[in-house]
C-alpha cells in the first residue's frame, strides 16, 4: 500500500523538527508531492534527510529527492551484500566490500564495520565489528564450510571466529579462546559444550592433522611462546641449540610439557620420521627417541653440528647401532 505526505507549496516540513524552504519552480505545476513507503524520516543539520522505509532502508536524501518521490523506491535486484565502516546508515562514503559468493572474507582486514545493506537494498546497522568478522556474519562467502563462533549459543554472526577448510590447521587456533557454538557444512548451528576454539575446530575436522609446534618460556603450549612448526621439510639441524623449548604440541593436539631443552633438540623429538633418514641419539645406547640430537639429511654439513655426546645411531636401513661413545660431528662422518 502507498503512504502520502502532503507538503505545502512554500516549505517542506518534516515530523516538526525542521523545515526547509522549497520554490514552486521545484514542485512545477503539481499541488502536492507524494512520498510513498515512508516510515518516518528527520532533517538533518546539512538540509538532507534522514529517512526510514516501511520495509527498514534507511537513505539520505535531498527534498527534491523527496519532491520527486524518489525515497524507498522498490529495491532492484543486487548481486551484492555491502558493508559500510563508521556509519551506521550505510552512507556511501562509508562503503568498505561488497560481499559475493566468491569473497574470500579473510582477505577483507579489520577495519571497522558498523553497517551492510543486504541484496534488497535494506540498511542494517549492525553491532560494531570488523570488516572480516561482519563478512563472515553475512553467511554468504563459501556457505558449505563450517564456522566456530565464540561466545554465543546461537552461531550470532558478531561472535564468528573462524570459517574451516577441508585443509585447515586447527594447531594454528587458541587453545584458550572460548568456542560456545558452531555451524555446520550443512548450515546447522549447533550449542557445544562450552570449549576452546582449537578443540572446537578438531571436533567439526576430526581427520584434521597439524604440524608439530614447539613452545618456548611456557610449560602449557600458550600460543605467546610459539617458536616453531615442525614440517616433514623442517631442517632441525638449522634450529637454534640456545633457545628454550619447554613444551610441545604434537600432531594430534596434544599439549606435552617435555624436559626443557632446545628448540633444535625438541624438534628432533617430535619431528616426522623419515625411515630412510639416519639418526644419532645422544645420551642413550639404544636410540630412545628422547635423545634425539640430529637427524641426517643428504645436505648436513657434519662440520656444523656439535661436539655433544653421542652414543648410539639409527641407520638409513631403521636398525639400531650401540656406537663407541663420540660427538653428534664426528657420529655424522661415521654414518657417511
Amino acid at each position: 500500500m502507498r503512504h502520502f505526505i502532503t507538503f505545502a507549496l512554500g516549505s517542506l516540513c518534516i515530523s516538526a523538527v525542521a523545515c526547509t524552504s522549497v520554490s514552486t519552480e521545484d514542485v512545477g505545476t503539481a499541488n502536492q508531492a507524494q512520498i510513498t513507503d515512508v516510515r518516518s524520516m528527520t532533517q538533518r543539520p546539512d538540509g538532507k534527510f534522514d529517512v526510514i522505509c516501511n520495509d527498514g532502508r534507511i537513505q539520505i536524501v535531498a527534498a527534491a529527492d523527496l519532491l520527486a518521490n524518489r525515497v524507498c523506491l522498490p529495491a532492484g535486484p543486487v548481486s551484492s551484500t555491502i558493508i559500510y565502516g563508521r556509519s551506521d546508515s550505510c552512507e556511501a562514503s562509508a562503503v568498505a566490500a561488497r560481499v559475493t559468493a566468491d569473497t574470500d572474507c579473510n582477505a577483507l582486514g579489520e577495519d571497522a564495520a558498523w553497517s551492510v545493506k543486504d541484496t534488497r537494498g535494506t540498511c542494517n546497522n549492525i553491532s560494531d565489528t570488523t570488516v572480516s568478522r561482519a563478512c563472515h556474519g553475512l553467511g554468504i562467502s563459501t556457505q558449505s564450510l563450517p564456522v566456530i563462533y565464540g561466545r554465543s549459543d546461537s552461531c550470532e554472526g558478531s561472535a564468528f571466529v573462524t570459517r574451516l577448510t577441508a585443509d585447515f590447521d586447527c594447531g594454528t587456533l587458541s587453545s584458550s579462546d572460548a568456542a560456545w557454538s558452531v555451524k555446520r557444512a550443512d548450515g546447522t548451528c549447533d550449542n557445544i559444550s562450552d570449549t576452546t576454539v582449537e578443540r572446537a575446530c578438531r571436533g567439526l575436522l576430526p581427520a584434521s592433522r597439524s604440524a608439530p609446534i614447539i613452545y618456548g618460556r611456557s610449560d602449557s603450549c600458550e600460543g605467546s611462546a610459539l617458536v616453531a612448526r615442525i614440517t616433514a621439510d623442517t631442517d632441525c639441524n638449522a634450529l637454534s641449540d640456545s633457545d628454550v623449548a619447554w613444551s610441545v604440541k604434537t600432531s594430534e593436539g596434544i599439549c606435552q610439557n617435555i624436559s626443557d631443552t632446545t628448540v633444535s633438540r625438541a624438534c628432533h623429538a617430535i619431528a616426522p620420521t623419515n625411515p630412510s633418514m639416519p639418526v644419532i641419539y645422544g645420551r642413550s645406547d639404544s636410540c630412545e627417541g628422547s635423545a634425539i640430537v640430529a637427524r641426517i639429511l643428504p645436505d648436513t654439513d657434519c662440520n656444523t653440528l656439535s661436539d655433544d655426546a653421542a652414543w648410539s645411531v639409527r641407520n638409513a636401513d631403521g636398525s639400531c647401532s650401540n656406537i663407541s661413545d663420540t660427538t653428534v660431528s664426528r657420529a655424522c662422518f661415521a654414518l657417511r
